[in-house]
């Protein structure tokens, strides 16, 4: 991934993602709460995993932060790293590159 304060690139799957402020990409919170009810995990446990800062990862799911670039990027070594489909965890609005 590549950032700046305008736009970040993604490459996932040999596809160039180009994410302006959190328009391209959404994060499915429904399915990661069902991905840590289903591993019996907290989400302490998440924040471990995805190796971001636990208070991050709570203001995410308590709604009082949007998940911003690095969530994503966390996210998406996380489905890597697990086996797990990134398509299940991130809505890909549209393809910009």
């Amino acid at each position: 991934m590549h950032a700046n304060n305008e736009y970040a690139i993604l490459y996932i799957n040999n596809i160039v993602y180009k994410q302006t402020r959190g328009d391209l990409m959404k994060v499915n919170m429904q399915a990661l709460q069902t991905l840590i009810n289903e591993k019996q995990w907290t989400i302490y446990k998440l924040s471990q995993v995805m190796g971001l800062d636990y208070s991050y990862v709570y203001r995410v799911f308590n709604e009082q932060s949007r998940p911003g670039y690095k969530f994503i990027e966390k996210l998406l070594n996380m489905c890597n790293k697990l086996g797990l489909d990134p398509n299940d965890y991130i809505f890909f609005t549209h393809h910009c590159l």
